[in-house]
């Protein structure tokens, strides 16, 4: 980055990313986002953006040792945290729901027609009121396919 620190004099001793890329006035880096996070200065992000893997979600053990629900079903005020667990939150919801926008967007345009969508899953419920399309919610998709087909077998 023009006008600012090597990565070396911005990171702590020793601690290095597992790799990285930059540009005139960006740098991202790939790696354990709780060790990278530790191992900078204090003070210098703009942003840090994450995608936990869904074992993560806290800095401290009873923390991690909560379900992934309970980890994640509150999504941070902003897409862009200020704190570790909000970053983390931020990837898991907004990045998901980002996901699925994207997907429904290339599906419809694909068919050439609006569709009806359906969600269903654990994480739904957290992450389909963050996708800024319209998303059913159906809990019980499965078992009310699993009740269709049991009747046509009778």
């Amino acid at each position: 980055m023009t006008n600012g620190l090597s990565l070396e004099e911005l990171m702590k001793e020793g601690t290095y990313p597992e790799e990285y890329a930059e540009g005139e006035n960006w740098r991202i880096l790939h790696g354990d986002t709780l060790k990278l996070v530790k191992a900078f200065q204090p003070g210098i992000f703009d942003a840090v953006i994450t995608d936990p893997p869904y074992a993560s979600g806290g800095t401290k053990q009873n923390e991690r040792n909560r379900t992934t629900n309970q980890k994640y079903m509150t999504a941070p005020k902003k897409v862009i945290g200020k704190n570790t667990l909000d970053c983390m939150k931020g990837g898991m919801i907004y990045g998901n729901a980002a996901s699925i926008d994207g997907m429904i967007e290339r599906m419809e345009e694909e068919l050439g027609c609006k569709c009806t969508i359906v969600a269903t899953g654990g994480l739904a419920k957290a992450v389909i009121p963050h996708c800024r399309h319209d998303i059913i919610i159906d809990e019980n998709l499965l078992l009310k396919g699993l009740q269709i087909i049991y009747e046509k077998n009778r």
